[in-house]
């Protein structure tokens, strides 16, 4: 079709839709298919699609016409109008009456017909009620129908069939109604598991008194296990490299439980879609109660985060405007999988920057529990001789640090001395082999003990790696101290499944 009959197309749809004073009828019907009800506000991709095609001079023109609101902002909507060539341009912004314009049966166009029956019809696989409306208008015999309860038409057809100036219209999909979803909004996912190569880059302005400044605060997973994960964190020319949970970096990335959207504490005030890791997401635009913040949220899947803030405040007499903007690539197309811990665990035994090792454990001193232990050691840089930096953590009652563990010059294996004693020594014996509960599912894993000065080991270690699952250490009284054990479990992520 050229660009010129569809143009005729489109402005006869317009001009039969003209006049539109929208008179909603949602009156329930006590018999019959439950009558349909319009929502009563529309949200991002909410759209309706029509058919539209006329005779004229003997020539038969068709189009198919999709109104869909792109943007919402102050309880108006930008619309855009998109025909099945692919053609798209802008509807305008237009408020709800507008919006359901051009398949709005007008209080006129209604005034010159008479309801003269109802008919069943269709909406996807649910069964609805529409009214008949029929008569003479221009000189011209005009059927319309409505979905009973609105002045929504299904269709309409003026003119005979196949007869010079016939118009007819067809209301093809639309999710305008309660209940329904709109089916072209895009599908996304924001990832709940932070992998290796994940990151979220936080920029921030502060503006005041005519001046301003910028900070920039990145974060980037380098490694990650089950609960774990080797963050650096960037800011100007500084970075460190820590290990964190998964939880607690979640709670930078990710806020609240539930729909911010549904919250008391905000209101929306406007709508759109936006770019994030390179797919179109739809985004919602909050204020709080006192309107000094707003931000902009994605959601999806259980999951939502602030991609952008405004905050403003008086100091002293100054307003102090702070604005964050936040990148990332934590967005999808498609539902992370996760891993379901099918295949072999494997272990990487080449160190890497961002490599850790986790250890939690019961430290008990003459058969009596003392205290629990988190001991957690990051590798932060690696010189081209060998040697390598580790920062380190040990949480317990007896002692709280984080050290930097300072240049580690290491002699024979270095893998042996990064996981020290969560590493199997060679002199082991293995007296049984079963799967095992761990951290990381079920998994193979070998009964060993050992023995190691007046340090006996007894654990589980992950069947092809030198790595334990978990472990007891006991070390006999020397000179007078106590006897202790350590009953633990250990965590890296140079473990993983291989298919």
């Amino acid at each position: 079709m050229n660009n010129k009959v569809l143009a005729a197309v489109i402005a006869v749809a317009v001009i039969a839709a003209a006049g539109v004073a929208v008179y909603y009828h949602l009156n329930k019907d006590p018999g019959g298919d439950p009558p349909l009800e319009l929502k009563d506000e529309f949200d991002l991709g909410d759209y309706y699609t029509y058919s539209i095609s006329q005779t004229v001079g003997g020539q038969y023109t068709q189009a198919t016409i999709t109104y869909t609101i792109e943007s919402i902002s102050d309880g108006s909507y930008g619309v855009i109008m998109s025909t099945a060539g692919g053609q798209t341009t802008s509807a305008g912004v237009m408020d709800k009456a507008g919006f359901l314009g051009p398949i709005t049966m007008s209080e006129d166009l209604k005034s010159q017909l008479s309801k003269s029956g109802t008919e069943s019809s269709w909406i996807g696989s649910k069964p609805v009620t529409c009214d008949i409306w029929s008569g003479t208008v221009d000189g011209v015999q005009m059927k319309v129908s409505t979905y009973s309860g609105t002045d929504i038409m299904r269709s309409y057809q003026k003119g005979a069939d196949y007869s010079d100036g016939r118009i007819y219209f067809s209301m093809s999909g639309s999710t305008i109604f309660k209940g329904s979803v709109a089916s072209d909004t895009p599908s996304f996912y924001i990832r709940s598991d932070p992998a290796a190569g994940d990151y979220v880059e936080v920029q921030t302005v502060i503006a005041s008194g005519g001046t301003s400044s910028t900070s920039t605060v990145r974060y980037d997973v380098l490694s990650s296990s089950v609960n774990y994960v080797g963050l650096e964190t960037k800011e100007g020319s500084e970075s460190d490299i820590d290990v964190v949970s998964k939880e607690d970096l979640l709670g930078k990335w990710l806020v609240g439980d539930g729909s911010l959207k549904d919250s008391e504490e905000w209101t929306q005030i406007g709508a759109d879609y936006v770019t994030v890791s390179g797919i179109e997401v739809p985004s919602y635009v909050l204020e709080n109660q006192n309107q000094t913040q707003r931000i902009r949220v994605i959601e999806s899947d259980g999951q939502h985060m602030i991609i952008g803030s405004q905050t403003s405040k008086m100091t002293g007499e100054v307003v102090v405007m702070e604005t964050k903007t936040v990148s990332t690539n934590i967005v999808q197309s498609t539902r992370s999988s996760g891993d379901t811990g099918a295949g072999t665990l494997d272990f990487r035994d080449e160190l890497k920057v961002g490599d850790f090792v986790v250890i939690e454990g019961l430290v008990e001193q003459n058969g009596e529990p003392r205290y629990e232990q988190t001991f957690i050691k990051v590798i932060v840089d690696i010189s081209p001789d060998g040697v390598y930096t580790t920062k380190t953590y040990r949480n317990d009652s007896e002692s709280t640090y984080p050290s930097s563990g300072g240049s580690v010059e290491y002699h024979g294996d270095p893998v042996e001395t990064f996981f020290d004693r969560s590493y199997c020594p060679d002199n082991h014996t293995t007296i049984g082999t079963e799967f095992r509960d761990t951290i990381y599912g079920s998994v193979l894993c070998d009964h060993v003990t050992y023995v190691d000065g007046a340090i006996t080991g007894d654990g589980w270690v992950y069947h092809g790696t030198p790595i334990f699952a978990n472990a007891d250490l006991n070390q006999e009284s020397l000179d007078g101290n106590p006897n202790w054990c350590i009953i633990y479990s250990v965590e890296t992520n140079m473990l993983a499944f291989s298919a």
